[in-house]
């Protein structure tokens, strides 16, 4: 009597598929190739809806309607008190506008200052900034007192109430050390050895006599200051 041996089942980790699960498997991955543009689709339509609120929020404050415009903080605080680190002082604003530089999604921050370049170009980039960012006077004072380096930081010692110092009070010590009348003279001895150099255009040479014929002579005119060279 002749045996018939048995099928042995396939050996190894993956069992066999049938042809019904084969066809599962080939309408998934068909399934996928179509959803993946349409997921692509709606990914580029989200981009664009948020990119043109961003811009009716521009063109809202360009317009001065910037008090009524909503923004929130990531930490969820309404932007009438939004708040500003800038080098690792934290304040707020206490106003009633929205920070410009939030809804511009980058932070506008002042530079340092250490005594050894004009205070009057620093106070003018420094005032456009605080417009900028809706600093009320108390955040334009400790911005003003952190951005202080070396030398200029000497001034805050000899402020008597340095908890309740006024923006116009610290302006005006750093004036009184670090005013014109003292740039005067060495921009006045840089201005009068004012050479061209090798190879330096004329255009970059006519912009730095003027820049240091403004420094020297800050109470007269730019011709008459020109007038002296020649």
């Amino acid at each position: 009597m002749t045996t018939r041996s048995k099928r042995k089942a396939p050996q190894g980790n993956r069992p066999a598929t049938s042809d019904g699960e084969m066809m599962q498997l080939a309408l998934q991955e068909v399934c996928e190739v179509k959803e993946a543009p349409l997921r692509q689709d709606q990914k580029i339509r989200k981009e664009r809806r948020r990119n043109e609120n961003l811009e009716q929020r521009l063109r809202r404050m360009e317009n001065g309607d910037a008090a009524n415009i909503s923004l929130v903080s990531p930490h969820g605080m309404d932007s009438r008190r939004m708040i500003s680190s800038i080098d690792n002082v934290t304040l707020v604003t206490g106003t009633n506008k929205p920070n410009m530089a939030t809804a511009l999604g980058y932070r506008v921050t002042t530079d340092i200052y250490d005594g050894l370049w004009s205070l009057r170009e620093y106070f003018t980039q420094f005032l456009f900034i605080a417009r900028t960012n809706f600093w009320s006077e108390a955040a334009k004072v400790v911005t003003l007192a952190s951005s202080l380096r070396g030398k200029a930081r000497s001034v805050l010692d000899s402020l008597r109430d340095l908890e309740n110092v006024s923006f116009e009070e610290l302006k005006a010590a750093l004036e009184l050390r670090f005013g014109e009348r003292l740039h005067t003279q060495r921009s006045y001895t840089e201005f009068s050895n004012r050479k061209q150099k090798i190879g330096e255009h004329l255009g970059t040479l006519a912009d730095d006599l003027d820049r240091l014929v403004r420094l020297a002579y800050p109470e007269g005119t730019v011709q008459w200051g020109l007038s002296l060279m020649q």
